[in-house]
Formats: C-alpha cells, structure tokens, sequence
C-alpha cells in the first residue's frame, strides 16, 4: 500500500490465483439481464447502486465498492476516470485499491486508460 492507501503493482501470471470457474466478471455482465426480467427495466439496478453508495456515505462506512473516478496521479490511468474499487465513506472516495496485476493485464487496463484518453481529446473544446 502506498501513501495515498492504494495498493497495486505487477505479479507474475504464475503469482496470480485463478478465478473459480475461470468468469469473474460473467454474473456481473449478466446482471442486467436479471433486473430487467424481475423489474422489466435497468434504471432500477442505477437507483441500487446509487442508494448503496450513499449509505456507504452517510454512514462513514469504509465499504469497498467499485466507483467510477479520475485515477491517480502518475499512474497509466492517472488522467482518464476508470472504475475501479475504491474505500468510500463520509469523505467521499477514500482510498484506490488496484489490485495487483499481471503484465497482461496491467497492459490492457493502460490501453484502454489510453482508449478513454483519446475519446476525450477528440471531443470539441467549448
């Protein structure tokens, strides 16, 4: 963990348990499949998630929750918000908990930090 309460860094591939079943983001990319067969929309699962996050809040709780923000400084995504998970309490955005990563993906979360970067440079300034 770092200054900042952020951990992260690089591990071998070898260092790196496997998820079980091999598809730990699979429920999460179904979930809008489910809240939109039980509510019949997804604006319901918005209104959880935003509910969570401010309990998380009001009740200082220090819950880890992945939340959407401009990462820190000196990082390869230091510039661009990703989501990422974060501690979140009466402060707001706590602390960044980038877990650690393998070359691999360390690269991937880099492209598209630099995907979102370009995106952004492309929009017209006002």
């Amino acid at each position: 963990m770092d200054a900042n309460g952020a951990s992260g860094g690089r591990r071998p591939a070898a260092a790196r348990p496997s998820p079980p079943g091999g598809d730990a983001d699979g429920p999460a990319r179904r979930a809008a499949y489910r809240i939109i067969a039980g509510k019949g929309a997804t604006y319901y699962g918005v209104a959880g998630a935003v509910a969570r996050l401010l309990r998380a809040i009001r009740d200082d709780e220090h819950a880890v929750l992945t939340v959407s923000a401009v990462g820190r400084p000196g990082t390869s995504y230091g510039d661009v918000a990703l989501s990422l998970p974060r501690v979140v309490g009466a402060g707001g955005i706590e602390a960044e908990l980038l877990p650690p990563l393998v070359d691999d993906e360390a690269d991937a979360l880099a492209r598209s930090a630099g995907i979102l970067r370009d995106a952004l440079r492309s929009l017209p300034r006002p």
